[in-house]
């Protein structure tokens, strides 16, 4: 059974429905908090959950001192994960925080067109059809999405890093 490790940072939430969901999808699983993470916990992971919410309130910049807290207790450990094949998601918060730590291209979540909160249902093609995510997925499916800060920004000649040109909205 592949193991997930979902890192809770002060603020974030939704952990224990994160975990419900790995559960479901067949992963044993372990919630442990960036304060007493280790790289041996990311070691025994094929799978790292940073998860969403507001890691440290996101006073600074979001995900910023959830960077600095994630290089001091584990080091390059998730850098190393990745490169060696392991799975890594993140989860709004714990999106922006992969890419303060470089391991996804530079980009940010910023507010709403509408500059409000909003909850509905995104209608998602699957690009990348080798995904271990997206396996056992139609083409073409339907996710809630909820949030007030969901657009993706980042810099144009990054876009094509990120996803085809084709995929590039702008409705949120």
């Amino acid at each position: 059974m592949p193991h997930a490790l979902l890192l809770k940072y002060p603020g974030t939430n939704c952990d224990v429905e994160t975990e419900r969901a790995l559960r479901a999808a067949g992963f044993s699983t372990q919630i442990q908090p960036i304060a007493t993470a280790t790289p041996e916990h990311v070691a025994k992971s094929q799978l790292v959950v940073l998860g969403g919410g507001f890691s440290y309130g996101d006073y600074v910049t979001s995900g910023r001192l959830a960077q600095l807290e994630t290089e001091r207790f584990l080091g390059d450990a998730l850098q190393r994960h990745h490169a060696g094949g392991g799975m890594l998601l993140g989860i709004c918060n714990g999106f922006q925080i992969l890419t303060k730590l470089g391991i996804l291209p530079d980009s940010s979540l910023i507010d709403n067109k509408k500059e409000r909160f909003e909850c509905v249902w995104a209608k998602l093609v699957k690009v990348a059809k080798d995904s271990p995510f997206l396996q056992g997925l139609p083409d073409e499916f339907e996710l809630p999405s909820a949030h007030a800060e969901g657009r993706l920004v980042t810099r144009p000649e990054m876009r094509k890093n990120i996803w085809p040109p084709e995929m590039w909205l702008s409705n949120t």
